[in-house]
C-alpha cells in the first residue's frame, strides 16, 4: 500500500468535501435570503396593488355616476382627489408591475370622451392584475428552483462524504497494520480499538500516534542525558521519570562484582528511614537475584511480607520491610551479554505494580544502563586513584594505615548521622566522605622530612611550614579536578577539595588556613575535622601516648568543644557505639 498516494487522495477528498459543503451552505443561505426578500417584496407590492385597485375601482364608480348624470365639463373635486391618490400609489409600484404604463389623466369634455377615459382606466386595472399574477407565479418558480438546487447540492455533498469516509477507513486500516509493526518495535501494547464507533476509533488512533511521539521524545531526552552526572544524579533522574507513571517510594542500584557479590551502590528514596544502605553486600548465591539474572527479564513482587515469610533467609528483604516497602520490581542490567547489576523499584503499597509498569521501567533502564555502568567504572577509577595517593602519603608520613581506615569510617558514620538528624545528604556525598577523607593530609607530601618526621615539638616557624600542607593539598587536588573537568561535565573531586581545605578550620574562626567561622566552613571539612581530632587523640604518636576514648571525650568537652560544629559534635556523640566498634576493629597494632 502506497501510504503517500493514499494520504494525498484522502487530503484531496477532504478538500472536495469541504468545498461542496461550503457551496451547499452558500446555496441554502442564498435560497433562504431570496425566499425571505421575495416574500417581503411580494407582500409589499400586493398591498400597494390592492390599494391602487381599490382606489381605481372607486374612481370607476365615480366616473360611472358621471356618465349616467348630465355631462360636466370639469371633473368633480372627489374625482380629482381620487386620481391624485392613485397617481401617488402608482409611482410607488415597481416597473415590472406597471411596465411603464402610466395612469391615464382625465381628458374629456363630452360623454364619448368620458366613456373612453372610463375604458382606459378599466384597462389599466386589468393590466395591473395580470402583471401581479405573473409576478406571483415567477416568484414561486424561483423559490422552487432554489429549493431543488439546494436539495441537489445536499445529496451530492452526502455522496461525497460517504465516499470520503470509505477512503478514510481504508487508509486507517492500512495505518493500523503499520502500527502493529511499530508496536512490536517499541515493545508496547496497542490500545483496544472500538470499531463500532468511528469517533472513538479516531480518538484511539490519535492517542496512539501521540503516545508514539511521546516515546520518541522520551528516548531522546534519556539519550541526551549527560554522560557524567554521578550515579546518584542518574538514579534521582530515573526516580523522577517513573514516579509520574507508577507508585514509587525508592529506586536502588546494585552492581555485581567479579566475585559474584551483589553490592548496594546507591539509592534515592522519598523517606529517611533507610536500613538497606549503600555498601550492603550479599553473595549472589544467597539471594534469588540469580534466577532474575538467568531469566533476563524483570521480576514483580506485589507482596513483600508474604515473599519474606516464604524466604526467611532473605536479609535484604528484611531490611526493606523495615523501611515500610511492600511491593517491588527488580530489573537486571546486562552489558555485553553479562549481568552487571540490578535496579530495584519499590513502593509502600501492596500490589502496586503490573507488567505494563515493569515494561516501562525496564525500558528506562535499558536506555540508561550503559551510562550507569560507565559512571560506576569512572567513580571506581577515581576512588582507586585517591587510594593510591593515600598509599604514597603513608610512605612518607608517620601516620599508620589504621589511622586512615579509622578516621575515614568515623567520618562516614558521622556524615550518615548528620543526614538523619539534620539536613538530608545524598548517598554520593556520604560515599565521597568515605572515599576522600583519607586525602585530608595529602599536602604533607610537600613538607620537608625534617619537619614532618620531627619527634619533638615544632617551633613557630616550623609550624607555619607544617600548616602549608593544606594549601599544597588543595593545589594538587584542584589541578586534578580541573583536568578531569575537561572530560566530565561535573567536577569529580569537589568534596575532596572541601575536606582538605576545611579539616583544620575551627568553628570559632581560630583555625587555618583562612580562619573561616561557623558554616562558612564546608560541611565535609567540619565532619572530617571532628573525626580527625578524635582519632588523633586516641592514637599513639612518637611524641605522645594514645588517650582512651573517655579521656579523649573529656579533653574535647573541656578545651576543644568550641572548635567543632555543635550539630556535627552531636552526631559524633550519638554514633559513639558504632565508633567504638571501629576503634576496636582497626586499633593501632
Amino acid at each position: 500500500m502506497n501510504f503517500k498516494t493514499q494520504n494525498i487522495s484522502i487530503k484531496k477528498g477532504t478538500k472536495r468535501l469541504f468545498l461542496f459543503s461550503f457551496l451547499n451552505f452558500i446555496v441554502i443561505l442564498i435560497a433562504v435570503i431570496l425566499i425571505y426578500f421575495s416574500s417581503y417584496f411580494y407582500n409589499r407590492m400586493e398591498d400597494q396593488s390592492r390599494s391602487v385597485t381599490y382606489k381605481v375601482n372607486h374612481l370607476i364608480v365615480l366616473l360611472n355616476a358621471q356618465i349616467n348624470e348630465d355631462l360636466k365639463h370639469n371633473p368633480g373635486t372627489e374625482v380629482l382627489k381620487t386620481i391624485d391618490d392613485i397617481t401617488k400609489d402608482v409611482h410607488h409600484l415597481y416597473y415590472f408591475l406597471i411596465k411603464d404604463k402610466e395612469f391615464p389623466m382625465p381628458l374629456y369634455e363630452n360623454r364619448e370622451e368620458l366613456q373612453a377615459y372610463y375604458d382606459e382606466v378599466a384597462l389599466f386595472v386589468i393590466t395591473l392584475r395580470k402583471n401581479m399574477i405573473s409576478f406571483r407565479t415567477k416568484t414561486f418558480q424561483i423559490i422552487w428552483a432554489e429549493l431543488i438546487l439546494s436539495a441537489l447540492f445536499s445529496i451530492f455533498n452526502m455522496w461525497e462524504h460517504i465516499r470520503w469516509r470509505r477512503n478514510n477507513l481504508r487508509f486507517m486500516d492500512d495505518i493500523r497494520m503499520g502500527l502493529v509493526d511499530i508496536d512490536h518495535i517499541l515493545r508496547n501494547q496497542s490500545p483496544e480499538m472500538d470499531y463500532r464507533s468511528p469517533i472513538k476509533e479516531s480518538q484511539h488512533f490519535f492517542n496512539y500516534i501521540l503516545e508514539i511521539n511521546r516515546s520518541i521524545e522520551f528516548n531522546k531526552r534519556i539519550r541526551d542525558l549527560s554522560v557524567f552526572g554521578s550515579l546518584d544524579d542518574i538514579i534521582e533522574y530515573v526516580y523522577s521519570l517513573v514516579s509520574v507513571r507508577m507508585p514509587c517510594d525508592r529506586v536502588a542500584l546494585a552492581f555485581l562484582n567479579e566475585d559474584r557479590n551483589v553490592i548496594a551502590e546507591t539509592f534515592y528514596s522519598a523517606y529517611n528511614n533507610v536500613h538497606l544502605e549503600q555498601g550492603f553486600t550479599l553473595s549472589l548465591d544467597k539471594t534469588s537475584l540469580g534466577a532474575v539474572a538467568a531469566s533476563q527479564s524483570f521480576r514483580i513482587i506485589n507482596d513483600l511480607p508474604e515473599y519474606y515469610r516464604s524466604r526467611k533467609e532473605s536479609i535484604s528483604t528484611e531490611l526493606v520491610l523495615r523501611e515500610g516497602l511492600r511491593s517491588s520490581i527488580t530489573i537486571p542490567m546486562f552489558f555485553q551479554s553479562r549481568c552487571i547489576g540490578f535496579v530495584f523499584f519499590s513502593s509502600r503499597e501492596l500490589t502496586a505494580y503490573n507488567e505494563e509498569q515493569a515494561t516501562y521501567a525496564k525500558r528506562i533502564i535499558d536506555l540508561l544502563k550503559q551510562k550507569l555502568y560507565i559512571e560506576y567504572i569512572l567513580q571506581n577509577v577515581i576512588a582507586d586513584t585517591s587510594q593510591s595517593f593515600v598509599t604514597l602519603m603513608n610512605r612518607k608520613d608517620n601516620e599508620t594505615a589504621q589511622h586512615i581506615s579509622r578516621m575515614s569510617r568515623y567520618s562516614y558514620i558521622i556524615a550518615k548521622k548528620y543526614s538523619e538528624l539534620y539536613e538530608r545528604q545524598t548517598p554520593k556525598f556520604i560515599r565521597e566522605i568515605f572515599w576522600y577523607s583519607p586525602l585530608h593530609d595529602i599536602g604533607k607530601v610537600g613538607i620537608p622530612d625534617n619537619i614532618l618526621l620531627k619527634e619533638g615539638s615544632l617551633t613557630r616557624e616550623e609550624m607555619d611550614v607544617m600548616k602549608g600542607h593544606v594549601t599544597i593539598g588543595e593545589k594538587v587536588i584542584e589541578e586534578i579536578n580541573r583536568r578531569m573537568s575537561r572530560s566530565f561535565s561535573i567536577p569529580a573531586l569537589n568534596t575532596a577539595v572541601e575536606i582538605i581545605s576545611g579539616h583544620h578550620e575551627k568553628y570559632d574562626g581560630t583555625g587555618y588556613p583562612r580562619g573561616l567561622k561557623g558554616e562558612e566552613i564546608p560541611l565535609a571539612g567540619r565532619i572530617v575535622s571532628m573525626a580527625d581530632v578524635f582519632d588523633a587523640l586516641t592514637s599513639h604518636r612518637p611524641y605522645k601516648e594514645a588517650f582512651s576514648i573517655e579521656q579523649a571525650l573529656d579533653i574535647i568537652e573541656k578545651s576543644m568543644l568550641e572548635q567543632f560544629d555543635p550539630k556535627v559534635y552531636r552526631c559524633f556523640l550519638e554514633s559513639l557505639k558504632e565508633i567504638k566498634k571501629i576503634y576496636d576493629q582497626y586499633g593501632d597494632s
